[in-house]
C-alpha cells in the first residue's frame, strides 16, 4: 500500500508517514493511553501499550517488530516523561523505513 502511495504522491506520503503518522500515534499511544495506564500498571504500561501499538498497525507479519519498536518508544516515554523524544525517534524510524522502501522501488524489487 505504502509503495503505491509513494509512487503516486511521494511528498504527501512522506509527510504522512514521517511526520503526521508518528505525531498522531505518539499522542495516542505514548500520550493518552500511556498516561491513563501509568499509575495503575506502572512499568507494565510499556509492554501493554507496545502490544496495542503493534496490533493497531493491522499487519500480522510485522506485529512483532512493530511491538519491539513500541517497547523502545514506551521506554523512552517512561524515562523522559514526555512524548517528544519518542515522537522524534518514531519519525526517524519511519523515515528510514520509507527510504529503504523507496530504494527497493527504484531498484525494481
Amino acid at each position: 500500500i505504502i509503495g503505491g502511495m509513494l509512487r503516486s504522491a511521494p511528498v504527501l506520503t512522506v509527510a504522512f508517514v514521517v511526520l503526521v503518522g508518528p505525531m498522531v500515534e505518539e499522542t495516542l499511544f505514548r500520550g493518552l493511553l500511556f498516561g491513563s495506564l501509568e499509575k495503575r500498571l506502572r512499568l507494565w504500561t510499556i509492554p501493554v501499550t507496545a502490544v496495542v501499538f503493534g496490533a493497531y498497525h493491522l499487519d500480522p507479519a510485522c506485529f512483532f517488530p512493530i511491538t519491539v519498536v513500541g517497547l523502545l518508544l514506551g521506554w523512552v516515554r517512561w524515562k523522559s516523561g514526555s512524548i517528544w523524544l519518542s515522537a522524534v525517534l518514531h519519525m526517524i524510524n519511519n523515515g528510514v523505513a520509507l527510504s529503504v522502501l523507496w530504494q527497493k522501488l527504484q531498484a525494481g524489487l
